[in-house]
């Protein structure tokens, strides 16, 4: 009886390693393992592995799948404040405060003379004298510029800092329809594949986060290294880690999720005012005026006394069930968690 426990046991350990194998988590501690095991000798770890008994045997990989687990676990939750950390976000003490804004003012300049090239480029443009080559310098500058918030007090000391401002800014400069404010609701009437689409770009924005997190990990494996080049090695590895998944992974995402977010607002916000029976703009020149109305309604309830609610529909959409709020409330308020800890 106790051997077949063993052998079940063992069987669901195996399943649940293979899952394991595919971690950031699994990596880190099999390449500190490996590091290790090269220096002590994988003869003599070998030798003493395979003298334990079944159960200890057994007994190692649960503590190995604990390690990983809870590892994992720890990352995960330090995802949110790393990402403020990557966006620019820094505690307010004078030396960190001296660095922000030099980075800013670095920022500013760039920016500003990404600016003046795109202009001098668009009266170019405008008198039909632009090459080849300045046809694409000049997509090329719209498409960074698109990725930067309009206003340089608005500026963020980091690349991926301003890729989130510019998104969640853009639905307030164009609509006056505060992300902060609209975005529970507005996440509430979203068709179930949008918002599968921007929870996957969420997800691909913390799985950058979480790289980059093991990559600096990583670095701490250095200590064990006893050859000289070792630590060379490690040092080489990390570095490329954390620039791969910043660059690559984290900005790249970033730029998705932000068109994502700002696509929601572009393309379901007469879902809004319909929904809340607020009066929707009739031409584009009123879209910032009523926006702003709609948003101080909601955020503090204020309106003004000739405002008037729309005629209700004659078959009003449903309210989502409470297992579908249930479900959903977690994912909208740690959203809104994110961006209201940025402002």
């Amino acid at each position: 009886m106790l051997t077949k426990f063993i052998e079940g046991l063992g069987s669901k350990l195996a399943e649940q390693w293979v899952v394991a194998l595919l971690t950031p988590a699994f990596l880190f501690w099999a390449s500190g393992f490996g590091i290790w095991a090269y220096h002590y000798g994988w003869g003599r770890f070998i030798q003493r592995f395979a003298a334990l008994s079944p159960p200890t045997k057994i007994l190692v990989l649960i503590v190995g799948l604990i390690v990983v687990a809870v590892s994992a676990l720890i990352v995960r939750r330090l995802e949110a404040p790393v990402l403020r950390l990557l966006e620019g976000y820094w505690p307010r003490v004078r030396p960190i405060k001296w660095l922000r804004r030099k980075l800013v003012g670095r920022k500013i300049d760039r920016i500003e003379s990404m600016k003046n090239q795109w202009g001098a480029l668009k009266v170019k443009e405008a008198s039909g004298s632009l090459t080849s080559e300045e046809t694409e310098e000049l997509r090329d500058l719209e498409w960074k510029l698109h990725y930067v918030p309009s206003a340089p007090e608005q500026y963020m000391p980091t690349k991926l800092g301003n890729i989130l401002r510019a998104a969640e800014l853009r639905p307030s400069i164009h609509y006056g329809l505060d992300v902060i404010v609209c975005w529970p609701p507005i996440w509430m009437l979203l068709p179930a594949e949008v918002k599968k689409d921007l929870t996957d770009a969420r997800a691909d924005l913390d799985a950058g986060v979480r790289v980059l997190l093991w990559g600096c990990l990583f670095l701490t494996w250095s200590a064990l290294a006893r050859s000289w080049w070792m630590p060379l090695v490690i040092i080489a590895l990390s570095i490329s880690a954390i620039t791969f998944s910043y660059f690559y992974m984290v900005v790249g995402a970033a730029e998705i999720y932000g068109s994502l977010l700002e696509s929601a607002f572009y393309l379901y916000r007469p879902a809004l005012y319909q929904a809340l029976r607020w009066p929707s703009p009739s031409k584009p020149a009123e879209e910032k005026t009523i926006g702003d109305a709609l948003t101080m309604y909601l955020w503090r309830g204020l309106y003004q006394d000739d405002q008037v609610f729309t005629a209700a529909e004659a078959k009003p959409p449903s309210p989502p069930s409470p297992t579908t709020i249930i479900v959903e409330a977690p994912e909208v308020m740690r959203e809104l968690r994110r961006i209201v800890n940025r402002k």
